[in-house]
């Protein structure tokens, strides 16, 4: 996820739709390689292991022997998921995109903590939100891309507010972000 973060959004970085004539040198790598494998790994974690693996295998036994195109792949996938999964396609195979979200606002709502996350780039990405608390407790927050795919660009998360956060982490090595910097926030309001 670092390598293909370090590229996205950059010249060197092109939708996985670009005909490969068209990519030249490093691009094509990038292009080729990178971008597929954290899409299919952001797509296996929002569909889960064992429907993704399903979805692999029937369009590996629905297309054995022939030609098919990656529009094929698509449509099976989504008939397999029993879902329209193009808010996903789209961006990350036909669009110059990027992956960013960011940790908007905190406050204090009905005995909970309603914490925002903010989608900023176009690329729908996995959320994971670590909370550590005053009393020295971690709490991890997981959620799949699939928060995104009304097209909202705000995520609620609550928790309780019986503890005292100290700091917020969103995001982890493994899911691809361009801004880092907005992913961290130290929380020294006063929480009463």
């Amino acid at each position: 996820a670092s390598n293909f973060a370090y590229y996205v959004g950059t010249s060197l970085e092109m939708p996985m739709m670009v005909p490969s004539f068209y990519i030249k040198g490093y691009e094509y790598f990038i292009t080729s390689y990178y971008r597929p494998e954290i899409a299919y790994r952001i797509l296996q974690n929002l569909l889960g292991k064992e429907l993704f693996k399903k979805a692999l295998q029937e369009y590996i036994s629905r297309w054995n022997g022939k030609y098919p195109s990656p529009y094929d792949f698509f449509f099976t996938l989504n008939d397999v998921a029993g879902e329209d999964l193009s808010w996903f396609w789209k961006p990350w195979f036909f669009e110059m995109a990027y992956p960013d979200i960011a940790i908007g606002g905190i406050k204090k709502l009905n005995n909970q903590w309603s914490i925002d996350i903010l989608k900023i780039g176009n690329l729908p990405i996995p959320i994971e939100l670590k909370i550590e608390y005053t009393d020295g407790r971690v709490e991890i927050i997981n959620h799949s891309a699939k928060v995104w795919k009304e097209g909202n660009t705000r995520f609620e998360i609550k928790v309780s507010d019986k503890k005292i956060i100290k700091k917020l982490v969103l995001g982890n090595e493994q899911i691809p972000d361009i801004n880092k910097k907005d992913n961290l926030k130290a929380y020294t309001a006063n929480q009463k």
